[in-house]
This record gives structure tokens, sequence and C-alpha cells, in this order.
């Protein structure tokens, strides 16, 4: 779906904060966790910036092809066949956050990584396409092994940006001031001392700052 400035919910924003977490998607390995319905757009717009696919899972199991699985013939899976795309012959699904990947696209669920699926993650860098994928004990596991972690405030950023297009009249105008206002935002934060996460937190914060007297409790993880 898309909110009123014509943004897509998932994908291309998502796209954008994984190439603003690595320096770009081009060549890069991604797997994706929890493939939905936005899934086969998150896998062409990641495809078309040169990523290369090697795992996905659903509820029903894993693919995983180091030599890189087709967004087009993912596409038509899961149109053709649903969570079911993955076969009868899969993996089980667990197997994903094991994939040897630069990035690990997550959001099955809340909480869908949690401390002990984060001491097994070989990816590099994790960003949501759904809300709260991880728990606060797993972003500790993963800060400690040098995992870029993305907030998904900021991967799911798109319909806020697209909700206040400003000067943007037409929907790509939209989309390019929200990917380059999400890239923005982690970059400023990346080499933050205290790891990407909790420094978007700081960034959101100081900006609510600016309007409320008191700010939420918490930050955005899974219990």
């Amino acid at each position: 779906g898309a909110p009123s400035g014509g943004v897509p919910s998932g994908a291309p924003a998502g796209v954008a904060a994984a190439a603003g977490a690595t320096g770009g998607l081009d060549g890069k390995k991604i797997a994706i966790e929890g493939f939905g319905p936005t899934g086969p757009a998150l896998a062409a717009a990641a495809a078309d910036q040169g990523a290369r696919i090697v795992a996905v899972s659903t509820t029903k199991g894993a693919m995983m092809d180091e030599g890189g699985l087709d967004a087009a013939e993912l596409r038509s899976a899961w149109a053709a066949s649903g969570e079911a795309m993955v076969g009868d012959d899969a993996d089980p699904a667990w197997k994903v956050f094991g994939a040897e990947a630069d990035v690990l696209f997550t959001g099955s669920k809340t909480g869908a990584i949690n401390h002990e699926t984060a001491a097994r993650l070989a990816a590099t860098a994790v960003v949501p396409h759904a809300a709260l994928p991880f728990t606060a004990r797993a972003l500790a596991v993963m800060e400690r092994a040098d995992v870029t972690v993305v907030p998904d405030f900021v991967a799911l950023a798109a319909p806020a940006v697209g909700s206040w297009p400003g000067d943007a009249t037409d929907a790509d105008a939209v989309i390019a001031k929200a990917t380059g206002a999400i890239q923005a935002a982690i970059e400023e934060t990346s080499d933050h001392a205290d790891g990407a996460f909790l420094g978007a937190c700081y960034r959101a914060e100081a900006f609510l700052g600016t309007w409320r007297e008191s700010l939420p409790f918490g930050r955005p993880l899974a219990s």
C-alpha cells in the first residue's frame, strides 16, 4: 500500500535504509526474513540496485541460493503460491538467519530476532521491513558483534515523510524525498559512539524535544 504522498510503505524505503547502512547495495548479498506481501517489491528494489538475493523465508520454510534468487521469479512464485512459494522441500524457516549476507531484512513478527537468534546471525547489517522485529537483548548481542542495526522508525519512515511532501508534487519526487531523508538520517547516526540504533534514537528524541515537554517511555524494541 501507499500513503497519501504516494510512497510505498515497505520496499523502496527499506532498500534505501539498507543502502545507507552499507554504502550502497551494488554487489551486496541480501536475505529477506518474513517474505510477505511487500517481499516482491523489496526483492525487486534491491535487485535494481545490484544486490544479490541469497535467501528468503516465509512461514513455510526458507529458500537459499548463494548464486542468487531471481526477483522476477520470486514475484511470480509469491503471486502463485503465497507462503508456500518455498516448495515442499524447503529448508526450515530459521535457516535464513544464518545466511551469509551483507544485509538481513527482517520483520515476520514482533521480536522475530531474540538474543539467541541474534547470536547465530551471519549478516553484517540488519534492516527492519516491519515494526519491532528485534528485542532489546537481541540489540545488545548484535551490537557486541559489530552488526549495524537500523531502527524500524528510520527504515519505515517513508509514509511519514510522504505525508508532508512539501514541494514534491509527483510520486517520483515524493519517493526521492523520502529515500533521501532516510539515507541522510542513517549517514548522520551510523558512526555514533553508542551504535547506529541509539544514535538514531537520540536524533529522534532531540527532534521530539522541540515540540513535546516529555518524551515517550522507552525505545522502539520488542520485549
